[in-house]
């Protein structure tokens, strides 16, 4: 099975995160119906936490499978290695 480069899939993350924040924006200013604006909001909440749970789940070193965090160089801060190998 091929390696995900962790900065591609922190990036996927970051963009579910956003789609649920944009759909959760949208439907407090389009939506007059309230339960249908609350249905909206529970999932934009969802997609939020997905784009989490793909963040905590699938980023991580190819090389030690640790979870760097937010990614701010080329090399995994535990072994040291690179990232996108």
């Amino acid at each position: 099975m091929k390696k995900r480069s962790p900065t591609k899939t922190a990036w996927l993350s970051v963009l579910i995160m956003l789609i649920g924040v944009a759909i959760g924006f949208c439907s407090l200013f389009f939506l007059d119906n309230k339960p249908m604006a609350m249905l909206v909001i529970i999932i934009a909440i969802a997609v939020f936490v997905a784009g989490i749970i793909v963040n905590l789940a699938l980023v991580r070193c190819p090389h030690c499978g640790y979870h760097p965090g937010r990614i701010c160089g080329p090399k995994c801060p535990h072994c040291g290695k690179d990232l996108e190998e």
